[in-house]
C-alpha cells in the first residue's frame, strides 16, 4: 500500500512543498527504475563513490526489494535491497565471516538531487525494515570512505563498520552490518577514535573485535569512533 508523505524540493531559488508517494516497486517498474539509477550514476560521474553497474531486473523479479518514492508521477527515490547469494557471500568472505548466513544486503538509495535533505535514506530504510524481520538476521551495506553523507546516514539507520577492503575493482569500501535479531550492544565508554584516511589502524581495531559506531568532524579532519561489541 503506498504511502503519502510532503517533501521538501529545491528548484529554481525556491523551496516547494510536494506531495510524494511511497511504495514497494514490481516488475513493470523495471524501465522507470533503472533509467533514473543509470542517470543518477551519470550525474555522479565518480565509480570511487557511486558504483554505476545494478542488478534491479533481478531485484524486482523478487531477488531482492525495491523501494520507490514518485513525485509528479516521476521517481525521486530509490532504494535497493538484494538477497542474491553471491554478493552476500562476497561480503561474508572479506569481512572475514563477520556476516550471518541468513543475511541481505542493502544495495543501495538513490535520490534525486532537488530532493536531497528530506532524509529519505533514513525513511526509505525504516519503511523497507519492517518487512525484513523473520526472513534475515542482518543487514549489510558498503559506503566509500569518501562519501561521508552516505556514511553518516547509514550510521544514523543503526548500522556499524565491520571491515575495510577493497572491491568493485579495487575501490574502498567499509562493510557495514546491522543484526535485525536479538540485541546489538556496543561498548562505548572507551572508544577507540581514528582518523577515516588511517587505514592501518582502522584495519587493526576491526580485527580485534572493535566496530565503528559514530563520525566525528575535528579541526584536522574526519575520525571515527570504535567500540567493541558486546
Amino acid at each position: 500500500m503506498s504511502e503519502t508523505i510532503m517533501l521538501k524540493k529545491t528548484e529554481k531559488g525556491r523551496i516547494i512543498l510536494v506531495p510524494c508517494k511511497m511504495d514497494f516497486l514490481t516488475p513493470k517498474d523495471e524501465y522507470e527504475a533503472c533509467s533514473f539509477y543509470n542517470m543518477t550514476a551519470k550525474l555522479v560521474g565518480n565509480p570511487e563513490i557511486f558504483v554505476p553497474e545494478n542488478t534491479l531486473p533481478s531485484e524486482l523479479a523478487g531477488n531482492g526489494i525495491v523501494l520507490g518514492v514518485r513525485a509528479e508521477d516521476r521517481l525521486i527515490c530509490v532504494r535497493v535491497l538484494t538477497f542474491n547469494h553471491d554478493t552476500i557471500s562476497e561480503y561474508r568472505e572479506k569481512s572475514g565471516g563477520k556476516i550471518a548466513e541468513n543475511a541481505a544486503c542493502s544495495d543501495g538509495c538513490i535520490i534525486d538531487s532537488r530532493y536531497r535533505g528530506n532524509n529519505l535514506q533514513q525513511l526509505t530504510w525504516f519503511r523497507m525494515e519492517p518487512v525484513l524481520y523473520g526472513k534475515c538476521d542482518c543487514v549489510v551495506a558498503t559506503v566509500s570512505p569518501k562519501n561521508l553523507v552516505s556514511l553518516k546516514n547509514v550510521f544514523s539507520c543503526g548500522y556499524v563498520i565491520i571491515a575495510r577492503i577493497n572491491m568493485y575493482g579495487g575501490y574502498e569500501r567499509f562493510i557495514l552490518r546491522k543484526k535485525l535479531v536479538g540485541i546489538q550492544s556496543i561498548k562505548t565508554e572507551k572508544y577507540i577514535e581514528i582518523n577515516i584516511h588511517d587505514r592501518e589502524k582502522i584495519t587493526a581495531v576491526l580485527s580485534e573485535g572493535y566496530v565503528g559506531y559514530k563520525m566525528k568532524h575535528r579541526s584536522i579532519g574526519v575520525n571515527i569512533l570504535f567500540g567493541q561489541e558486546e
